[in-house]
Formats: structure tokens, sequence, C-alpha cells
């Protein structure tokens, strides 16, 4: 779990605190140990995506192919595909509607709006 001004990391180890943009105090990094997914859903979340619907599904004649169908997934994966999250939106589509916000405001989660 997580402390008070500290956030989680998979790739450092008692990393010393840094000044977070907008923040009155520094927060730390914690690490997050190895075969140990639950501490980061968001990653874990991805990696299933990516077993499922790539690498179990793909089977791989030598490394440069595996590299070359892997770019083609993550391409369509990060700019093509509806995402739950974002609303059934793709990324790009999702991406296009902040742009269009004034500067400095909030966006709704998808799918909810302001009262009448």
């Amino acid at each position: 779990m997580s402390t008070p001004g500290s956030a989680r990391s998979c790739c450092t180890a008692g990393a010393s605190p840094q000044p977070v943009p907008g923040s009155r105090r520094p927060v730390g990094t914690l690490y997050v140990d190895p075969g140990a997914p639950w501490e980061n859903g968001y990653a874990e979340s991805f990696h299933a995506r990516l077993r499922d619907e790539f690498l179990n599904a793909e089977s791989f004649a030598n490394l440069r192919e595996a590299k070359a169908l892997g770019d083609d997934w993550r391409r369509e994966y990060n700019h093509e595909r509806p995402h739950s999250s974002l609303g059934s939106l793709t990324p790009e589509e999702f991406a296009a509607g902040l742009t269009a916000l004034p500067v400095g405001a909030t966006p709704l989660p998808p799918g909810q709006s302001l009262p009448s």
C-alpha cells in the first residue's frame, strides 16, 4: 500500500523524494515487488490484455516478426481501439475532445454531463 506522500514505482527502489509540480511537499517512490501485480492494477490490466489479445493469439517465426507484430498491436491499442475507460472512444477521439476545451478546464469523466 502507498503511504501518504509517496507513489509506487516498478523501476526504482529507495529513490529520494522529488518535488511534484503543484505540490507543497516532495513525493517519494515506493518499490513494487516483482511478482506483486496487485500493487499496480493499471499495469496488470494492460499486461492481461497484451497476453490475451497478442501473445496467446500469435505465433512468431523469429524475433524480428515478433517485434513487427508487437508494434502493429501497440499502435492499434494506443490509437485505434475504443477503450471503456474513455467512454468507448479511441484515445485519438478522446484527445481530440480535450483539445476543444478551454485552457485549464477539467474534463468530465466519460458518459457524464453537467446538470441542467
